[in-house]
């Protein structure tokens, strides 16, 4: 049984569980959002649960929205807001400070980039609803 999680990550390390359990979560770009005004970035997932993908088929998928606060600017390429393409994370990392911001980079599969220039780390996750199965595993195809 899957147990549904909420984390908030406030520095490198925490990105780095975060990105971990992010990996391979699927996403529409129009699942974007960009909320200039607060500071305010999320993004509607179809997580994997990693953290139960030991066993043998079925494995199962998750709503997971991210949520990152004090967000300055978003920097994308090749995310197109207004179709129904589909977009899988790969990692989350972020850059060294070297001024009052860093970036945090999402990294995605293809040619498409998603960079977050925030004041700090301020992120959080959280599993929305029930699990579903699926016989796929991102790792065996």
């Amino acid at each position: 049984m899957h147990k549904p999680i909420g984390l908030v990550a406030k520095d490198r390390e925490d990105l780095s569980i975060v990105s971990s359990l992010l990996q391979d979560s699927l996403f529409f770009a129009f699942d974007v959002q960009h909320n200039k005004e607060n500071n305010y970035f999320s993004i509607f997932l179809n997580r994997f649960v990693w953290e139960s993908s030991d066993q043998l088929p079925p494995y199962m998928r998750v709503h997971t929205t991210l949520c990152c606060r004090q967000v300055v600017r978003v920097y994308t390429e090749n995310i197109f807001f207004q179709d129904r393409s589909i977009h899988s994370l790969l990692s989350l990392s972020s850059s060294e400070r070297k001024s009052e911001n860093l970036d945090i980079h999402l990294v995605l599969a293809g040619n498409s980039i998603l960079r977050l220039t925030v004041t700090d780390i301020n992120i959080i996750i959280k599993d929305l609803g029930l699990c579903w199965q699926t016989n796929v595993h991102p790792r065996l195809g």
